[in-house]
């Protein structure tokens, strides 16, 4: 080509990659949507935020993906109950400040009683009323991300209605705001066979394990509320067979939907003995992560169930048996997730913990700072036509909330210069003087 026609192809690429560039990062035409900046943990970070903590601001942002705040009421028929939280001054400042981290807001729905669910669910006309509300709720009455449904106690004959529920319920979220997210708060073991794990899963973007409570404030003997290992002394319910159960539900194309909840707090057991195997005296107290960390004097660790616990003697001269987490547990359990390549790790509830759960959390799962953008050649057209399809590893090994979709053909000549274009363009905006050697060039 003679030099006037090269200057003109080059403007041309120039002006292309630049288009590219633009439609890819959205800032071209009308307002640019609020785009979600790089991942900086390895997996997400879920936390619940009740409103009886929301004041308390223990949690840092850095080490967060996604926070919910706890709750508003749904009636049996279908009417919004408790909205003061969520509709309050202190609610806006809480989701504008997780926003400015790019963390995303939920609001957290709960009914906990079985008759009042059964009647929501098996009547249209409430459930209707009830998906209307929430939307509008959720994504208009605050700038909210989407919705967290914590239906507890369900009755198994409810197990249908609640998955149609849901499906009605994120069809109508999406087409009212098409990047909403929608999960669901789940047991740890389910005994009524009521929450059908795989259609759940199809249906919502994130279920969420309450894995907590295998012992609890009325368990007849002192242990630990979310013990990792099954096997004696704690019996055949622990995490990890909660973890597996679901996985063999949900499949592994769904897998990066689960995030595991674990607890930030434990029970304080009046107990006959200091040994492990007591027998509780009386209900247990719940006592949270920050209080039980500066509490305990002689810590001991059960490896089972990798749970720390200490006693102690009351005033009244009555022996106590506390069993807690800390951030040996947690880091154990913390492993766990990541190594079963799930979506993430949850916590009941933020505000109960203290900084060194951050700490924690930022130094298992924080991510290196990404290299900046280079330019790239374009890469050669594929020398075959059809590979095996590319499936979605690395949505779930990242903990992604979008399930990605196999691509059983290769990409043409025709798609490669496109990307190429883009990486320029990308390259372009970022270091002026490729720009320059552009001009210089034309």
């Amino acid at each position: 080509m003679n030099r006037p026609t090269v200057g003109l192809f080059r403007r041309s690429l120039h002006l292309m990659a630049w288009l590219c560039g633009s439609l890819a990062l959205g800032t071209l035409g009308g307002n640019p949507a609020r785009a979600d900046p790089p991942a900086r943990l390895a997996t997400r970070v879920f936390g619940y935020i009740p409103y009886w903590t929301a004041s308390k601001k223990t949690w840092d942002y850095q080490g967060l993906t996604d926070i919910a705040l706890f709750s508003v009421g749904a009636s049996d028929t279908g009417t919004l109950t408790s909205t003061t939280f969520w509709r309050s001054s202190q609610a806006r400042t809480l989701i504008d400040e997780a926003h400015s981290h790019g963390v995303k807001v939920e609001l957290a729905v709960t009914n906990f009683d079985p008759t009042s669910l059964h009647a929501l669910l098996t009547s249209p006309a409430a459930v209707d009323a009830l998906i209307s509300a929430l939307v509008k709720e959720a994504l208009v009455t605050q700038p909210g991300d989407g919705l967290s449904i914590d239906f507890e106690g369900l009755r198994g004959s409810d197990r249908g209605p609640l998955v149609d529920f849901i499906r009605k319920l994120r069809a109508a979220m999406k087409a009212k705001k098409v990047n909403s997210q929608l999960s669901l708060a789940t047991p740890a073991v389910d005994w009524n066979s009521a929450y059908d794990y795989a259609g759940l899963a199809a249906e919502s973007d994130t279920l969420f394990i309450m894995g907590y409570g295998y012992h609890w404030s009325g368990s007849s003997t002192p242990g630990p509320g979310a013990p990792l290992a099954c096997g004696s002394p704690w019996g055949n319910y622990c995490l990890s067979k909660t973890v597996a159960e679901y996985l063999s539900a949900v499949g592994p194309a769904q897998r990066h939907k689960i995030v595991l909840g674990l607890p930030l707090y434990g029970y304080d057991y009046p107990a006959d003995t200091d040994k492990i195997g007591a027998k509780s005296l009386g209900t247990g107290a719940s006592v949270l992560y920050s209080t039980a960390r500066a509490q305990v004097k002689s810590r001991r660790y059960e490896p089972v169930s990798q749970s720390p616990w200490y006693v102690y003697t009351d005033a009244k001269g009555v022996l106590h048996q506390v069993w807690y987490d800390d951030e040996e547990s947690l880091e154990k359990k913390i492993d766990y997730i990541v190594g079963q390549q799930i979506g993430g790790v949850g916590f009941w509830a933020l505000g109960y913990e203290d900084e060194s759960a951050w700490t924690l959390i930022k130094r298992k799962l924080a991510l290196l700072s990404p290299l900046p953008p280079s330019p790239l050649p374009l890469p050669p057209p594929p020398l075959v036509d059809s590979p095996p399809p590319q499936m979605d590893n690395v949505a779930e090994i990242q903990g992604c909330s979008l399930t990605m979709t196999a691509r059983t053909a290769t990409p043409s000549a025709a798609t490669w210069m496109p990307l190429g274009l883009l990486l320029i363009g990308a390259s372009i905006r970022r270091r002026p003087h490729i720009a320059s050697a552009f001009r210089a060039g034309t």
